[in-house]
């Protein structure tokens, strides 16, 4: 977590976010959902619910709380699914959405990876309104065939993730007659109340770099989403 804070801290947004809005612990949960879901993670979860709830105290009207994490670490599934119960708790009548990067067999770091998405899929039944799953080979998958980047970068990976939020996001954000807000979004969309997993189609799909010198046409938006 030291070294996450290390390299955000160097970042040009740094100045946008304040240091009081960042927390960390001095380890990790070592691939281990139960590290980060009852020991590890449970020691800082309050500290960090207090920087969400100084946030939600300065808002003037809170829809509900997002949450980006990947299932496959221990922090991600065990850390971020005690976060999103904590937040459940405390904000029962606020919708939770999650952005939650499910791992792949293809490109996967360790063999514990499919327990910690299974336990974490658990609490992202019970306690999550709505999921948007986000498969890491697929993501790779673009990256390297539709994209040509020979070796993908996690910030070129979390630059197609943000991509996805802003699409998502997009009726939030600006006026419009479509899911104006958290509950439509979900009311349109999810037949059970458990039944809230949602697959993801952006377009265009576009590389930062080639990006201010190419021409999209709607035949070719239809064709990326279907």
């Amino acid at each position: 977590m030291e070294a996450v804070e290390a390299v955000v801290s160097t970042q040009s947004t740094w100045k946008q976010w304040y240091q009081r809005r960042v927390h960390g612990g001095n380890s990790g949960a070592g691939n281990n959902w139960a590290k980060g879901h009852y020991t590890e993670g449970a020691e800082i979860v309050e500290q960090a619910i207090d920087v969400v709830r100084k946030e939600a105290e300065g808002s003037g009207h809170v829809q509900g709380f997002q949450i980006a994490h990947s299932l496959g670490g221990g922090t991600g599934s065990g850390l971020g699914t005690l976060l999103l119960l904590k937040i459940r708790d405390a904000y029962p009548d606020r919708l939770t959405k999650t952005y939650s990067v499910y791992p792949s067999p293809k490109v996967s770091d360790t063999v514990v990876e499919p327990y910690n998405a299974i336990l974490a899929t658990h609490q992202l039944l019970e306690n999550a309104d709505q999921t948007y799953v986000i498969d890491n080979e697929a993501l790779y998958s673009i990256s390297v065939n539709l994209l040509k980047e020979d070796h993908p970068t996690y910030s070129f990976l979390n630059y197609m993730i943000s991509q996805v939020q802003m699409g998502c996001t997009a009726s939030l954000r600006f006026a419009g007659q479509l899911n104006g807000d958290l509950r439509k979004l979900g009311v349109n969309l999810i037949p059970f109340p458990r039944l809230h997993f949602f697959n993801i189609a952006q377009a265009p799909i576009l590389s930062p770099k080639h990006s201010g010198y190419t021409k999209l046409f709607i035949q070719e938006l239809t064709k990326q989403v279907w």
